[in-house]
């Protein structure tokens, strides 16, 4: 038997065998041995598969077969591309640690997702032609059915009830601030770009200065920071600020300080949190420079035309979320590391401490 979610590995051997799991059982008569055990990085993906696939299949649909497109103001699904995945884990990750996940078919949620997906096929199929519905109306009528595809689509695997009543439902809160952590700044992050773009110049400056470098210059307006050597140059904005990534590294401190509470003192979280919201505008200046000087190595290298569309290509496809997830990595693992070294110290002294025989 294997069971997702469960607490003992199990395995195949070179017979045929059969894998079941609460309601679904799939024969296998290769020969191989592999042994699977809990893993919420699985259980994410399994979950996730089913929602991605259809919202890709749809968007293809509704694009290139109905010719419709549609969008919200300050807002693309781009911009979920690589935050809702980490949130959606997040949030795995945090139901595990409360009780852990069981996945298996849930034959009703099938059926009642199978028949809300028609129904969201039927109604863009029917505006496409006729334009029964107003435009108010069909958005409202188009959103509530988009939503109530995805989360039918995640209930194919898991029982909700099993969700809800995990000690760690809480966590769907820090979980979906992570999700919508680039559309919420692309949306009101404006404001907080002109007030905070001068310490992005500053940031920047000095790791100019701790590096030697002499020939890139920044010049910091209201509206953007440019960056230029003379050989290619940036004109960094609001979009590519880096304070989605403090929203990022927050909703994940809020996940992960809750769940490893017993680490350390509340004082100490607290100094965690300001210390770490330092790092990640030191990580932003970082990430801008290395992404520029390598705009410039190819510039000087391939010529300016494929020097700008390396710099473009880099800073828009999420490289930026790709470097907090492993900034969020290697500080929690930092808090992990310093606070076993303190217990280990505390230990010593008791130990030292204590009286002999």
């Amino acid at each position: 038997m294997v069971t997702i979610g469960g607490s003992s590995p199990s395995t195949i051997n070179s017979r045929p065998v059969t894998l079941k799991n609460q309601g679904f059982q799939v024969e296998l008569g290769f020969s191989m041995k592999i042994s699977l055990t809990q893993s919420t990085l699985l259980k994410a993906l399994i979950l996730m598969a089913v929602p991605v696939l259809e919202l890709v299949g749809l968007r293809l649909y509704l694009h290139e077969v109905l010719g419709l497109r549609f969008g919200l103001p300050g807002f693309t699904d781009y911009e979920l591309f690589l935050p809702a995945p980490l949130g959606f884990m997040a949030f795995i990750m945090a139901l595990d640690r409360g009780k852990p996940v069981f996945l298996s078919f849930q034959w009703k949620n099938i059926k009642v997702h199978f028949l809300i997906l028609a129904a969201f096929i039927c109604v863009n199929q029917v505006q496409s032609t006729n334009q029964v519905l107003s435009e108010g109306t069909f958005l409202i009528v188009w959103l509530g059915l988009l939503g109530a595809t995805i989360l039918s689509a995640f209930c194919i695997f898991i029982n909700p009830r099993e969700i809800t009543k995990n000690p760690n439902f809480w966590s769907i809160g820090p979980s979906l601030l992570m999700v919508f952590s680039c559309v919420l700044y692309m949306k009101f992050g404006k404001y907080i770009w002109e007030e905070m773009v001068k310490v992005l110049g500053a940031s920047t400056n000095a790791l100019l200065a701790i590096t030697g470098n002499e020939v890139v210059r920044t010049i910091v307006t209201p509206d953007e920071l440019i960056v230029f050597h003379p050989v290619n140059g940036v004109h960094v904005g609001h979009g590519c600020g880096g304070f989605d990534g403090l929203l990022f590294f927050f909703s994940a401190f809020s996940v992960f300080a809750p769940l490893n509470w017993e680490m350390m003192k509340a004082r100490n979280w607290f100094l965690s949190l300001i210390i770490g919201c330092f790092f990640f505008l030191g990580l932003n200046a970082v990430r801008l420079m290395t992404l520029f000087s390598l705009g410039v190595i190819t510039t000087i290298l391939y010529g300016k035309q494929f020097g700008d569309q390396v710099i473009l290509g880099i800073f828009h496809i999420h490289a930026g979320y790709i470097i907090y997830t492993l900034g969020v990595i290697a500080y929690f693992q930092a808090l992990r590391a310093i606070a076993l070294r303190r217990s280990l110290g505390a230990s010593n002294l008791l130990v030292a401490q204590s009286p002999t025989a």
